[in-house]
């Protein structure tokens, strides 16, 4: 999510959750974390394809450097 083009309130609630542009909010990266050594290597996984396109859940999609992209949106883990 990019909160400098949501609504007021969304933005703040983005903001509040830490969903900032191609990261998962707060709440995601907590579920995730708690997939614990399975999740990680899922991410791997992805990674891993080698994607060149991307589409992240609601937010925009990258049409280029797929893994660059999923390596910095997971760079937390």
């Amino acid at each position: 999510l990019d909160p400098a083009r949501l609504p007021p309130v969304t933005a703040a609630a983005a903001r509040l959750a830490r969903a900032t542009v191609a990261r998962p909010a707060l709440h995601v990266r907590t579920a995730i974390l708690l997939g614990g050594q399975q999740a990680k290597g899922d991410i791997r996984t992805m990674v891993a394809l080698a994607p060149d396109k991307v589409v992240f859940a609601h937010g925009a999609w990258f049409a280029t450097d797929g893994a660059a992209r999923l390596r910095d949106a997971f760079a937390w883990m």
